[in-house]
């Protein structure tokens, strides 16, 4: 950890913890499970998921506040173990989305087995008298799934993939993110976004005045070719080929190939629709995550990356769902940090609310530029060393917002008046 990220985690009191303290991490699993029941009982049952998921996340974080407890654990091996098994229940959610879009089919026979065991007549659930009933059916199970595919990047992709050193744990990672056609995160995430955060060679760092929206497709397209050319400098280092296997992305495009392949067979064209969707909203609730954590914020590429250099969330639902990863300012202080050990530094920069409702604001720019303008301005004053001030300034005058230009304009004014008044 860093010199004064230390100083900050170090003037904390530990807290004990209880077995409620491990099984909340488990909300993403209980709402996961849910989602599979949700597709088996039909659409309907997939709205209800929806509505559920977001009254929980919304409303828990306006009701429940915020957590700033510090927690330690005896037996951190359960959260191995929790991630390990909640990913069986990821992909019996995918299961059920590719069997949905082979429907009036049975693919592999599951409805007639199901009903041999339970009496339940899944054929019977999901008959639909016309294509648009089925189109619908498709599009809320793959828009459902597609927000499981986003959560399995986010709560069990991203952590075990950031334990570089343990090869069983990036393959479990990957596997959770290979659903969502999202491998590539496992390699740009950890060795390239962590290493240039907040600076312009980060394509997951949003500027100051970009829209969510512009934001979207430049870091998509921005966060491939870095990990493309991560992987090809590192291939010609160990002196082998990027185009075979050693590339660790050509690892990852093979789990999503057969990801694509189990779709292709159950559903045909209707299954490769229904999974780029899913691959579209896990994508794009991911980017969303990207945005909100670091907008605006600059950083010396020279200089270490310190807890202001991210929006943080100690909201407790937020941090429930998202295991930990809302403490955003430990986790890029100190990128080994396993999430149940991150601590909240109240001290820093914060997002204006729990994820779920950052990141509805954050697509509408309107409102989003209207409080994040003045959390900027903030920032620069209070958080920025006198290096990141000048970077900031040169940021607000490219804005395209008036506030932001405004500010610089004064800065630029200021400092001319204090160059006069030396000489």
């Amino acid at each position: 950890m860093v010199t004064d990220a230390q100083n900050i985690l170090d003037s904390k009191q530990s807290t004990s913890a209880h077995v409620f303290h491990y099984a909340r991490f488990g909300v993403f699993a209980l709402s996961c499970l849910f989602g599979v029941f949700a597709l088996m009982a039909g659409p309907v049952w997939v709205i209800i998921c929806f509505v559920f998921f977001a009254a929980t996340l919304g409303g828990g974080d306006l009701f429940l506040g915020e957590d700033e407890k510090i927690y330690h654990y005896k037996h951190p091996n359960v959260f191995y173990l929790g991630q390990y098994l909640t990913i069986p229940i990821i992909y019996a959610n995918v299961f059920m989305l590719a069997w949905i879009t082979g429907l009036p089919n049975d693919t592999f026979g599951f409805a007639a087995w199901l009903q041999s065991i339970s009496g339940i007549d899944l054929m019977q659930i999901h008959a639909t008298v016309s294509w648009p009933t089925h189109a619908l059916s498709v599009l809320l199970a793959s828009l459902l799934v597609g927000l499981w595919g986003a959560l399995a990047a986010v709560v069990i992709g991203h952590e075990l993939t950031h334990r570089t050193e343990q090869p069983h744990n990036l393959f479990f990672g990957r596997l959770a993110q290979a659903m969502s056609l999202f491998t590539y995160f496992s390699i740009e995430h950890p060795y390239g976004h962590h290493n240039t955060v907040c600076t312009p060679a980060d394509a997951a760092t949003a500027v100051r005045g970009q829209t969510f929206w512009q934001f979207l497709f430049s870091s998509i397209i921005g966060q491939y070719k870095n990990c493309w050319n991560l992987e090809k400098a590192r291939c010609k280092k160990l002196g082998k080929s990027h185009w075979g296997f050693s590339n660790r992305l050509m690892q990852g495009y093979l789990m999503e190939a057969g990801v694509v392949a189990f779709f292709a067979y159950c559903g045909g064209i209707v299954g490769i629709i229904s999974l780029l969707i899913v691959a579209l909203v896990s994508h794009t609730i991911l980017e969303l995550a990207n945005y909100i954590e670091h907008y605006g914020l600059v950083r010396l590429p020279s200089k270490p990356v310190q807890p202001r250099h991210s929006w943080n969330s100690n909201n407790t639902i937020t941090y429930w769902y998202t295991v930990g990863i809302s403490r955003h300012s430990h986790h890029h202080a100190d990128a080994g940090i396993e999430f149940w050990n991150l601590e909240p530094i109240p001290e820093a920069p914060k997002c204006p609310s729990g994820y779920f409702a950052t990141m509805m604001l954050a697509m509408a720019p309107k409102y989003w530029n209207k409080i994040m303008t003045p959390k900027l301005l903030e920032w620069d004053e209070h958080w920025a060393s006198d290096e990141e001030k000048e970077l900031a300034v040169e940021a607000n005058e490219r804005s395209g917002l008036p506030e932001l230009e405004e500010a610089a304009r004064r800065y630029r004014e200021t400092q001319a008046q204090a160059a006069r008044e030396t000489v």
